[in-house]
């Protein structure tokens, strides 16, 4: 069964990247690739991922990473932060929250997909 995805990426260029590795890569479904988080709450009841990709910059707009909000609304739900360094203390915030872990966006999109895979072991 394939991994069902959400994106949210500020950054137009990443997102076109990422989505276009999701569509042409078998075990993987794109549910949706949004620039915002202003209807993430809908979107993630509509939708129904397993993995929402956040990046970590909307993930402060939204705010309900760091206070965990995000993770009481949506158990079932897996988010991995995007983000540009490793070193971002936003990054622990957001595990402590209840993220399932990040992304760095400087690898290649088909190595972030390896990364989900492993998440789901398989």
């Amino acid at each position: 069964m394939a991994v069902r995805i959400v994106i949210y990426e500020g950054d137009c260029s990443f997102r076109k990247a990422l989505s276009s590795q999701i569509a042409v890569t078998a075990g993987y479904v794109l549910l949706g690739a949004f620039a915002d988080t202003q209807e993430l709450e809908n979107q993630l009841r509509g939708l129904n991922p397993q993995v929402v990709l956040l990046d970590i910059e909307l993930s402060i707009e939204l705010g309900k990473t760091a206070n965990g909000q995000l993770q009481r609304e949506f158990p079932e739900v897996d988010v991995l932060l995007l983000t540009s360094d490793d070193l971002d203390e936003r990054v622990m915030e957001g595990i402590c929250a209840g993220a399932s872990g990040y992304l760095l966006k400087k690898r290649p999109p088909d190595r972030i997909l390896r990364a989900i895979c492993e998440i789901y072991d398989r």
